[in-house]
């Protein structure tokens, strides 16, 4: 999986990043290398460390980007933020969008913009946050766009990259979509599990 890193100058960290997978003259656009009608959601899976001194105000900022993002954006699926159980300091978003397109018009929304100005005011992070992006397999597109998944505030969640072997690529596929599949049969409390494949290079990332 291609781990994109956010540069750490003037603008914010995260919308550069973004910027730069969106935009379809950079290398590694996603709108170049996805089809605008590609029928798979569009997942986003985002690491940062935030500064102790920041935590209050970082915590603010994301809570309020996520809720508007969930109450007013009909093609955002999904956006949780999770806590390191180990770390207080590093923060987990998964982030669920209908298509590509989604994720852009995220982008340009108030209270994205919010967010953003927080981001580059306040320079919140220790560190460049880690994102990922990445189209779900092995979901049934109607089910998924259907309606909103759920926040499981009491649940654990677990995000996982893992790097194949080009010569074993095939066989490792079969064996996440299996897993996948008696996951969502059998587990009653597995409340969701999440694969996809990196828009930029290949790699496979669960969360």
């Amino acid at each position: 999986m291609m781990a994109m890193m956010a540069s750490s100058t003037a603008i914010s960290l995260l919308l550069t990043t973004l910027q730069l997978l969106l935009n379809p003259t950079n290398s590694f656009s996603i709108i170049s290398m996805t089809s605008s009608n590609q029928p798979s959601p569009l997942a986003l899976n985002l690491k940062c460390k935030v500064k102790p001194t920041h935590t209050s105000k970082f915590l603010t900022a994301i809570k309020a980007n996520q809720h508007s993002t969930r109450q007013t954006e009909p093609n955002n699926l999904q956006f949780v933020v999770g806590q390191d159980v180990t770390d207080p300091q590093t923060f987990y978003f998964h982030e669920e969008f209908v298509n590509c397109e989604a994720l852009k018009e995220h982008m340009e929304t108030d209270h994205f913009k919010v967010y953003n100005e927080f981001v580059t005011k306040e320079e919140p992070f220790e560190e460049p946050p880690v994102i990922c992006l990445y189209h779900l397999r092995d979901e049934e597109l109607e089910d998924v766009t259907a309606k909103k998944r759920g926040v499981h505030k009491e649940s654990f969640g677990l995000n996982v990259n893992l790097y194949p072997r080009q010569s074993v690529r095939k066989e490792f596929l079969k064996v996440i979509s299996d897993n996948k599949k008696g996951t969502d049969t059998v587990e009653e409390l597995a409340l969701q599990y999440t694969y996809g494949e990196s828009i930029t290079m290949e790699g496979i990332s669960e969360g």
